[in-house]
């Protein structure tokens, strides 16, 4: 498995790439977790999740990431206000003005709404691979911001 989970990783992040883990990253101990961390393309910056342990208690590992970033991330990519955390949220900063909210945890059990700009970015919703930026825009730009508005 983590053979397939790195092949795919490397696949589809070139190693100029920035790259946001969102949490659950290993289930490894640490020095197995580093040898696979030596193995990524790109620029990792991680926000934890609740199984995050490794990574919590090993400054060598967390060192080896570009950062770990707080519980609840905000960043703009592309002019977009993005949120990221590994929860899904109900809602979050600016969600009626358009920003994104990414997040992990949930394994696909959250259909997809269309009427929200929220989606799980897991690997194991899509193909065991990193979900990459243009894919996000393509999926959440279709979604109703009138709809969304009204709501809030």
């Amino acid at each position: 498995m983590d053979e397939a989970l790195i092949t795919n990783w490397n696949r589809r992040v070139s190693p100029h790439d920035t790259v946001y883990l969102l949490g659950d990253v290993f289930f490894h101990k640490a020095d197995r977790a580093k040898e696979i961390v030596k193995r990524l393309n790109g620029t990792i910056n991680v926000v934890m999740g609740n199984h995050d342990k490794v990574l919590r208690n090993n400054a060598d590992l967390r060192s080896m990431f570009n950062r770990i970033c707080p519980p609840l991330l905000e960043e703009k990519i592309d002019d977009i206000n993005v949120v990221m955390c590994h929860y899904p949220l109900l809602t979050w900063n600016k969600a009626h003005h358009g920003s994104y909210m990414l997040y992990g945890h949930a394994h696909g059990n959250i259909a997809f709404d269309p009427n929200f700009r929220r989606l799980d970015v897991g690997v194991d919703n899509h193909n065991y691979a990193p979900i990459s930026w243009d894919e996000i825009k393509a999926k959440l730009s279709v979604c109703n911001s009138t709809d969304v508005r009204d709501r809030y």
